[in-house]
């Protein structure tokens, strides 16, 4: 609730970002844990979308040089559906971009969340996004 009122993320963001969301026993507060496999597989996501994308341009072009009027329509719908795939695909890049981006907003603005500053452990500052 704290996050939301910053007015910086979106619902829908902050939907997303309860999968990087951590509170343990231990430590109640909630804080923002980004593994390696999180980003290879943001990166992937993100890599698939532009194949995709890229395919859609490729299709569009051979059915606009194979065809005439017909083969432009069908070319534009067929770039729009990749294109459209792509970006449903790479929504997990843009989770991903999505937390990093509130995890070093956290580590700057602790008070946020109501933490003391001088309480955040160093392993958590430096933790690699």
């Amino acid at each position: 609730m704290k996050i939301s009122r910053t007015g910086l993320w979106n619902r829908a963001q902050l939907k997303r970002l309860t999968q990087y969301l951590v509170v343990s026993a231990e430590h109640p507060t909630p804080s923002i844990r980004i593994d390696s496999a999180d980003k290879v597989t943001s990166y992937f996501s993100l890599f698939i979308g532009i194949c995709f994308a890229l395919l859609g341009g490729i299709c569009t072009i051979s059915a606009i040089l194979t065809m005439s009027w017909p083969g432009m329509l069908i070319g534009l719908v067929i770039q729009l559906a990749l294109t459209c795939l792509g970006a449903f695909i790479a929504i997990d890049y843009r989770t991903y971009r999505s937390a990093v981006e509130m995890k070093k907003y956290l580590i700057e603005n602790p008070k946020v969340l109501g933490i003391d500053p001088e309480t955040i452990e160093p392993t958590t500052q430096n933790a690699p996004a």
